[in-house]
């Protein structure tokens, strides 16, 4: 199975990044050529795991745990939008960059050592804290005006309490029709004991 470990977002700030969108988009040309994600799948990445074996699984988790129990809650705020390219269309964060970095490189380093293989777990990569809105699909469209549109979305901010661990369906495997795209398999508190996950 295809594992990553995230933060995610509160329904709250689902909702108000939900009705940004919805307004901002209604007004541009082309945003109905994009993908857009579920809002049920938003997240911020922190390290993708690749294709996992059972073997690694359980020492991932327990490495995650521990890392969970090791770090205290934090503030984080998303706030505006950015792009990778014309591919991908993203919110960025307005506060909280500091710890959520250290979350992702302590995350990242519990992969290697449990057996896991993903690039991002192993790869010296600059992380980018995002939360992706949409992906290009088909013909090119410029995300640049979307981007523009979304520069002033500031859902309000949050305290980060969980790590979560996600899996993923693999490559090519659509999910099923009305169902979201990631499935959370635990989640441990931050700052609480290192425990099996909930």
């Amino acid at each position: 199975m295809i594992l990553f470990a995230a933060v995610l977002p509160p329904p709250v700030v689902v909702t108000d990044i939900a009705a940004a969108t919805a307004a901002a988009t209604e007004r541009l040309p082309r945003a109905d050529r994009l993908r857009w994600s579920d809002p049920r799948d938003w997240h911020l990445t922190l390290a993708y795991y690749g294709p996992t074996s059972p073997e690694a699984d359980g020492p991932l988790r327990q490495r995650l745990a521990a890392l969970a129990a090791a770090t205290e809650p934090f503030p984080l705020a998303l706030r505006g939008a950015g792009r990778f390219a014309d591919r991908v269309l993203w919110l960025g964060l307005g506060a909280g960059e500091p710890e959520l970095a250290a979350l992702a490189a302590a995350a990242r380093a519990a992969g290697p050592g449990a057996g896991t293989s993903g690039p991002e777990a192993v790869a010296d990569r600059r992380f980018v804290p995002h939360l992706t809105l949409a992906r290009a699909g088909g013909p090119p469209t410029p995300l640049a005006p979307l981007a523009d549109a979304l520069a002033d979305v500031a859902p309000p901010p949050w305290r980060v309490r969980r790590l979560v661990l996600l899996t993923a369906p693999p490559p090519g495997t659509a999910p099923q029709p009305g169902a979201a795209r990631y499935t959370a398999l635990a989640s441990w508190p931050l700052g609480g004991p290192a425990t099996a996950p909930s």
